[in-house]
């Protein structure tokens, strides 16, 4: 409704000059166009600010609908070796991956309470060589207390198909700190920015096309496994090689620059949280 003084009355209107009513004209025509400027512009305005940026997550039907955004799925979308047959994210059930995977998957002896390591069976799954394969040996999955805390997945794929293999996991997870391409480099993918609750760390061995992939519960090395090695741990002997093959590869990415100077200080730790670690497991490893 128009105030009641906005708009003239028919004598008063009779009785302006010419001039009078076109600027009153004006006016009127000028009201009406701001008016139309506000109801075009505030609701994409407020809109903009009102959505924070998401990030983009795969439309893949198999995706867990249990699984947040920024969490980590690794599947035959993301992993390029054709015929790759596993579903992997953090949490998934024992039972489950069990009952899913129990005939590619072997246990190994765990010297520890409350952690199951598995491996792949030789020649579990024979993919096409050409668009690559899986390294068994290197290849762990770690449970904890029931339920996957780390993915060790090592891959040896040609150059082309690597670009593609780094080019989707920074479309899902943009947050990521290091060198990518260089022999021996070490880069590290964050689910979300500071305080990251999973880590996913991709290490280039010393052939071309290795890829060695770490996907890990951030507290994980630096909390539940230290609380079942102890820290007068004794040197783990050979013949445990799957849980060699884990504390090595754990210590590689805490003791790596990247790791000490750019993810770390983001979650929110003391220093002396990742020293620790990196001694408990030194002393796994080595010996004291």
């Amino acid at each position: 409704m128009w105030p009641k003084w906005f708009i003239p009355t028919r004598a008063q209107w009779s009785g302006w000059t010419l001039p009078s009513k076109l600027t009153a004209i004006s006016a009127y025509v000028g009201v009406l166009g701001f008016a139309l400027f506000l109801i075009d512009f505030l609701p994409t305005h407020l809109s903009n600010h009102e959505s924070p940026p998401q990030l983009h997550i795969s439309n893949d039907p198999s995706r867990p609908k249990e699984l947040l955004p920024q969490a980590f799925y690794l599947n035959h979308d993301v992993i390029p070796v054709r015929g790759f047959p596993f579903d992997l994210y953090l949490g998934v059930k024992l039972q489950d991956f069990t009952i899913r995977y129990g005939s590619l998957v072997a246990e190994e002896i765990c010297p520890f309470p409350d952690l199951k390591f598995y491996r792949l069976k030789p020649g579990a799954f024979n993919p096409d060589r050409k668009s690559g394969w899986v390294n068994e040996n290197a290849t762990v999955f770690v449970f904890d207390s029931g339920t996957l805390a780390v993915v060790l997945l090592s891959i040896v794929v040609p150059p082309e198909t690597e670009a593609a293999l780094l080019g989707e996991i920074d479309r899902t997870h943009p947050v990521g700190f290091g060198t990518r391409y260089d022999q021996s480099s070490e880069y590290i993918w964050m689910s979300e920015k500071g305080h990251a609750l999973e880590l996913l760390s991709l290490s280039h061995g010393t052939s071309s096309g290795v890829n060695d992939l770490a996907l890990m519960r951030t507290d994980f090395p630096l909390n539940d496994l230290l609380l079942r090695l102890g820290q007068n741990v004794p040197r783990i002997p050979e013949t445990l090689d799957a849980v060699r093959v884990v504390l090595s590869q754990l210590r590689n990415i805490l003791d790596s620059d990247v790791y000490k100077r750019q993810v770390y200080p983001q979650l929110g730790l003391a220093a002396v949280n990742r020293e620790l670690s990196v001694r408990i497991f030194s002393n796994a490893l080595e010996g004291q």
